[in-house]
């Protein structure tokens, strides 16, 4: 079948059963808001909204971590990329580890010492206040454009599966995350967490073997998969072009991975609510073998449509809009006779989604109120702005959605958006731990310039490896008839089928977007080196050494004592704040 004219209705697929497992996973993460709401109604404070009072477990702390990396990107961006451009991206999980190993042992012993309740207070403490300001701005702007398409890929990839407007979607469930995570604080957050996380693992492996029986086993899977060049695991040869080169993925997501484990507010708040330093660990090495086998699960995802649909590309047939479509698309059309599947991917999805969107609104109003609207003074409780900082992030996420359509497929949006700004704010942490010769000037001036280059070069970079990737053919789509590409919807999706689909053009730009978080971090440090012959340098005996990491502490021994270089092991936690500052303290 050369081209698709009629729309075939999916829905006729999706059962009363479907809806019922759709609406029972909604509707327990408010359950979950509303019971932390009411339990600690008596003691709700920001302490406790944002902390927890610094009691939460290791285990729903480690669910939590989990779910917030593994949003609907995992279960859309994954399958489509191994189906279109092969495996080579399945080595992120590399990446993954590396990156946990290293925020766990320099950059998490630091922090959680602190008992900070924003992370940016770390750049103040060390630097000055400027640094803390636009770190705190880097970090909400960052934050804000990833879950805008977190937000709205879902909404997008599932619009033909349950059959709802693309706009009801966006708004639904941009609402009752925003519900469940302002009544119910970061209780209501880590515990949802811990309940979608289970079920998209559970329901992904369920799709999974349903998938690999259907293609006829395992090796056939795989035996399509090598038939078709999609195993590549060792591409090594060095083009800082291409999105598909084992270096290349490994530095990205590396970078990218330590910047969001090792300094970004969303998981550094998690790893503070825990009660003790070991737990904090304990929580992120667990972490490393959940997400591994999780992103695993997406790109077998992906391996498995292969098996599927390699004589017969959905989205070269016009049959679907988007390469983000093509594991729903798959879900409807080979699984869709099955009861019950179409819904518990559709909970899959939404549980992903939700829970990433959870963690971002509640980490938004930590970094909102910490760093901003405490120093306001307005005439209203914490608590209260605190809560209306979460809403107000909650709607403004619901609006940038729908800005979204334009941006492009969702692995390449996701980490471009990432390392764009996680890059160089990774950079000013790594200075203040391991360099203490440098200063506030310095630091300020360094992350200006990384965020500068990487905001001018992240948007061509996110295109610059379209045309690579692999062939792809239509000879069977005779033997398929299900299409989600629809001539009369309204929607966005036109912007982001022309954006992302395969072309055989060359690069636009010399840089790959996985090289974005590492360019960012390198321009950086350099820039922050190199100004300390202008502004000049600390002396490393006078910083204070709990801002330092133990390996460089060791090594320049302890402090001088002055005025502002107080050793704050000494100092009860309600007053370490005070005497955290350095002499640095002003441009």
């Amino acid at each position: 079948m050369d081209g698709v004219t009629s729309i075939y209705d999916t829905t006729d697929r999706f059962t009363w059963f479907d809806y019922v497992m759709m609406v029972a996973v909604l509707a327990s993460s408010s359950l979950i808001g509303i019971y932390f709401a009411w339990k600690d109604r008596k003691n709700m404070n920001n302490k406790q909204f944002l902390m927890a009072n610094r009691q939460l477990g290791a285990f729903p702390v480690s669910m939590s971590l989990m779910a917030s990396f593994q949003s609907a990107t995992t279960y859309l961006g994954y399958p489509s990329e191994m189906f279109y451009r092969g495996t080579q991206y399945w080595a992120a999980i590399f990446g993954l580890a590396i990156s946990n190993l290293i925020a766990g042992e320099f950059f998490l012993p630091v922090l959680y010492n602190l008992k900070l309740t924003s992370v940016n207070s770390y750049l103040e403490y060390r630097f000055n206040r400027w640094v803390r300001i636009l770190g705190a701005i880097s970090f909400t702007c960052n934050n804000l454009l990833y879950m805008g398409v977190v937000l709205y890929g879902p909404s997008l990839a599932l619009k033909p599966v349950v059959g709802l407007p693309l706009w009801m979607s966006i708004i639904g469930l941009g609402l009752l995350c925003t519900f469940y995570t302002t009544i119910g604080g970061v209780k209501a957050v880590v515990w949802t967490d811990v309940m979608q996380m289970s079920i998209a693992v559970l329901g992904m492996v369920a799709l999974s073997i349903v998938g690999i029986v259907k293609a006829g086993g395992l090796g056939e899977v795989f035996h399509i998969a090598e038939k078709g060049n999609r195993l590549q695991f060792f591409n090594t040869h060095w083009d800082p072009s291409s999105g598909t080169v084992l270096w290349n993925v490994l530095i990205g997501t590396t970078m990218v991975w330590l910047g969001s484990y090792g300094t970004s507010q969303t998981e550094v708040q998690r790893f503070c609510s825990v009660s003790t330093l070991k737990k904090a660990k304990l929580a992120l090495y667990c972490n490393i073998p959940g997400v591994m086998f999780n992103i695993s699960l997406g790109c077998l995802a992906g391996l498995v449509i292969y098996a599927n649909y390699h004589d017969c590309d959905p989205l070269k047939a016009k049959r679907i809009d988007s390469p983000d479509q093509l594991m729903p698309y798959f879900v409807m059309e080979v699984l869709g006779g099955i009861p019950g599947l179409p819904g518990l991917f559709v909970a899959v999805i939404f549980s992903a989604a939700l829970s990433t969107l959870s963690s971002g609104f509640n980490s938004l109003a930590a970094v909102a109120y910490e760093d901003f609207l405490q120093f306001g003074n307005i005439p209203l409780a914490p608590i209260v702005i605190t809560k209306t900082a979460a809403a107000a992030y909650g709607f403004l996420t619901v609006g940038l959605a729908f800005l979204a359509g334009s941006i492009g497929n969702l692995i390449k949006a996701a980490f471009a958006m990432s390392g764009a700004l996680s890059g160089p704010l990774l950079a000013v942490f790594a200075l203040g731990m391991f360099v203490p010769q440098v200063n506030g000037k310095s630091a300020l001036l360094g992350l200006l310039a990384g965020q500068a280059l990487c905001l001018t070069v992240v948007s061509l970079a996110v295109s610059s490896d379209d045309g690579q990737s692999l062939s792809t053919s239509v000879d069977g789509c005779g033997m398929h008839s299900l299409s989600f590409a629809s001539t009369v919807a309204n929607v966005t999706t036109a912007s982001i089928a022309s954006f992302t689909q395969p072309t055989p053009n060359v690069a636009t730009t010399k840089i790959s977007h996985l090289l974005v978080p590492i360019s960012g971090f390198t321009f950086t440090c350099v820039v922050a080196l190199l100004s300390t012959m202008v502004f000049g340098s600390n002396d490393p005996r006078t910083v204070n050494p709990e801002l330092l990491s133990e390996w460089v502490r060791n090594y320049f021994g302890p402090a001088e004592t002055t005025s502002t270089t107080t050793n704050s092991k000494d100092v009860p936690t309600s007053e370490r704040t005070s005497s955290l500052k350095t002499r640095d303290t002003s441009l």
